[in-house]
């Protein structure tokens, strides 16, 4: 049995103009376009990134790290020249310029302008914040033609919802219910509320107080008791308090009741009356990721705790994975037999006519009956002999490892070695430490190819569950495909040069030019080590540092350019690394 596809058609937010992202990878990374429904490119991949079709038939690209916007034929709407472009609401768009975001229709054309932010349209209004002495920001509302209907007076603004939102006076005056107008209906003396649901709003009396409820009169209707709360939706909010420094998750009705106890590591609503409640993956770490269940509104529990990803309901099915496979349930919790499975874990969702399938961080897309219409491949072609093939490794499922492996190579004993040292370049080292310790991804990008030379970017990200960030890792190898050798950066240089010092010295000179735009810390910079990380380009030498060895870990890896003319004079232009890409 197969479902008919104009069942499902017509229920998201996207138009179906049977346009697909996809993309392709070639030296230099991927780029992406969009494929019709036989799973051919109908807009060229020439992108950076580009996101789904909207309902308003636009879709949100990058080109050369600015974002415009196309229409169906790919033509463009808004040429690449934002740092970013929010979605289509209720036919506006918000894009971000330097010092700068504006309100955008559907030809984009500017309605509205501010030095702050904007947020996106809700019922016709669309709230925005505004620098008024150098030192605060007051908030607004505009409408959709860009008229403002609410000078900038409140330190926040929350979103309207059936007519109304909530709003935080300035000066410490509390917060307030306004309508459509900016007609105050109620004003609440707290120290905080938050958004309305179902004629409640969640409070706190003090900032270090607890969250309780009150109506839209002020009326207390839930003491404050809880750590955390979330506004009401279907009559029920997700509410939190903490035991040893650990969240835990429940569910109450209007009365304050509790129908699913606080004593879960995640619950959140997934749609049709469905909520997924979540309890730790690994008794030994907490932080090691959740197996969730499928509970009602009620708490009473639909399915067992199998599930290690969840996304909502759509079209009447919520895509699950169970760490081994991905495929669909309805609301009662049984399997959708009539819909596909993959081996793998990651998420579903429909777009149209297809089923989008996010596996292993590769994406494909899928018929109604689960056949192929298009997948994604990170193989490389560089010529008619050579391909560096894309290798999957996944001895578990939070170490998921991409690897590169070139195939062409004349000598296969050499072929071997080499696709050997690249396999252990992309693994993490502790891989045979104990699960639930860290998670690892690693994948790659040929960065450069000419001649007999291949650049293979190798990055990687290992997180330790528990900690406040993870650390990324960066790994470039120079690989001879003729010879199978491997390039360090003294194979670039005369074996008398003192490159070491030259190479400091013009670093250290850029450090100081980029003054105080620089998140270089200066008196940490020793100079370069000879073993210094580097890749080559066309024509320049590209040294960089890992994070935290002379900036913040928010500079990830600092970079340093040096075009090859001006260092000419110590490159060994008669050596093998020169010879391999000249």
């Amino acid at each position: 049995m197969f479902l008919d596809p104009k069942e499902l058609r017509g229920s998201g937010r996207f138009l179906d103009v049977g346009l697909y992202p996809a993309a392709i990878t070639e030296v230099g990374g991927t780029r992406w376009g969009y494929i019709d429904r036989s799973g051919k490119f109908f807009i060229p991949p020439i992108f950076d990134m580009v996101e789904e079709f909207q309902e308003n038939g636009l879709a949100i690209v990058t080109k050369d790290g600015f974002s415009g916007i196309i229409d169906v034929t790919g033509a463009y709407i808004v040429e690449p020249k934002y740092y970013n472009i929010s979605a289509y609401s209720e036919g506006r768009a918000v894009v971000w310029e330097t010092g700068r975001s504006k309100m955008i229709d559907e030809k984009g054309k500017v309605l509205f302008q501010t030095e702050g932010s904007i947020g996106a349209m809700r019922e016709n209004r669309a709230w925005f914040n505004q620098n008024i002495d150098d030192v605060s920001w007051l908030g607004g509302y505009v409408d959709r033609e860009g008229k403002v209907i609410v000078p900038p007076q409140y330190s926040s603004t929350g979103d309207f919802k059936c007519g109304k939102a909530v709003v935080e006076r300035k000066d410490s005056q509390g917060y307030a219910i306004i309508n459509l107008d900016g007609k105050i209906l109620n004003t609440f003396n707290y120290a905080f509320v938050g958004d309305l649901g179902n004629g409640l709003l969640p409070f706190k009396e003090s900032m270090e107080g607890k969250f309780g409820f009150i109506d839209e009169k002020g009326k207390v209707i839930i003491p404050p008791q809880f750590e955390g709360a979330q506004p009401f939706e279907n009559c029920r909010a997700v509410v939190v308090n903490y035991k040893d420094y650990w969240p835990y998750y429940g569910l109450i009705d209007t009365r304050g009741k509790q129908v699913i106890p606080l004593r879960y590591n995640e619950v959140k609503f997934i749609g049709e009356g469905r909520v997924a409640v979540c309890i730790p993956i690994s008794k030994k770490n907490s932080f090691a990721g959740s197996r969730c269940a499928i509970a009602d509104l009620n708490g009473k529990l639909v399915t067992d705790f199998l599930y290690t990803y969840v996304t909502t309901y759509n079209r009447g099915y919520l895509s699950v994975s169970d760490g081994v496979t991905t495929f669909f349930i309805d609301k009662y919790g049984r399997k959708a037999i009539e819909l596909p499975m993959v081996e793998g874990e990651g998420t579903f969702s429909f777009i149209n006519s297809l089923i989008k399938v996010n596996i292993d961080n590769r994406i494909a897309y899928l018929d109604l009956t689960g056949t192929v219409i298009w997948k994604q491949s990170k193989d490389v072609v560089l010529n008619h002999q050579y391909v560096v093939r894309s290798i999957k490794y996944k001895p578990r499922r939070d170490y998921i490892v991409y690897y590169p492996q070139i195939e062409g190579m004349k000598d296969y004993e050499i072929q071997r070695k080499v696709n050997k040292r690249l396999k252990e370049m992309s693994l993490s080292k502790g891989i045979d430490g104990e699960d639930f310790e860290y998670a690892y991804d690693s994948d790659f990008t040929v960065t450069f190819f000419k001649k007999d030379l291949v650049v293979i970017e190798i990055s990687g990200y290992l997180y330790p569950y528990g900690a406040a960030h993870g650390m990324p890792s960066r790994i470039y190898a120079h690989v001879d495909l003729k010879t199978g050798r491997f390039y360090q950066l003294e194979d670039l240089f005369k074996k008398d040069s003192d490159y070491v010092k030259v190479l400091s010295d013009i670093i250290r000179q850029q450090i100081i030019q980029q003054g105080e735009d620089s998140s270089v810390w200066l008196d940490e910079y020793k100079g370069i080590r000879p073993d210094q990380p580097f890749f080559v380009t066309e024509d320049a030498l590209n040294i960089y540092f890992l994070p935290y060895e002379i900036a913040p870990y928010a500079a990830g890896f600092p970079t340093f350019t040096i075009p090859f003319k001006e260092i000419m004079s110590l490159i060994d232009t008669k050596g093998a690394f020169w010879q391999s890409f000249h």
